[in-house]
């Protein structure tokens, strides 16, 4: 019997970074200016990470029980929708490796190129973008430049400038 599949799988990874980026934010340091401190937005962010992984995760288990049938065991119908979910673990996979690739090379490129670069490799490989190269370059400079510039200016936070 497979207790697993990649709702679950993908919840247990949130909940997993979702823990390491809470502790992380605990050494943040306390500025006696700000009343919320540094530390404010990413506890709050991790918290609802936290509550929308259980969330999921109780409503998977609700509607396929605790213990998932093997394939040969379902019906006929159940067989075709058990394949479907066997192969939605690959975008899991690869958006979980971006994540890591990202992060790691956020400090030495910066953010600015290397978040238009994991915008871009996230949209084509998970087959994101029907209208083209045109619209995904658009769209990740865009989301780049506007969350950029409400971090920088609006919240007055510092990113890694990286080598550019």
């Amino acid at each position: 019997m497979s207790y697993i599949n990649a709702e679950r799988i993908g919840c247990i990874l949130l909940l997993a970074l979702s823990s390491i980026f809470f502790q992380k934010s605990l050494v943040l340091p306390y500025k006696g200016y700000d009343p919320l401190g540094a530390a404010f937005f990413p506890k709050l962010i991790t918290v609802i990470l936290v509550i929308i992984a259980l969330f999921i995760l109780f409503f998977d288990i609700k509607k396929k029980g605790l213990k998932l049938k093997p394939i040969n065991e379902r019906k006929n119908k159940d067989k075709v929708e058990a394949e479907k979910v066997d192969h939605n673990i690959l975008p899991v996979i690869f958006l979980g490796s971006s994540f890591v690739l990202y992060s790691l090379v956020l400090n030495y490129l910066g953010y600015i190129f290397s978040t238009i670069a994991f915008l871009l490799v996230t949209i084509f490989g998970l087959n994101l973008t029907k209208k083209g190269l045109g619209q995904a370059v658009i769209f990740s400079i865009g989301t780049t430049v506007v969350i950029y510039y409400i971090f920088r200016l609006v919240l007055n936070l510092i990113f890694p400038s990286g080598i550019f």
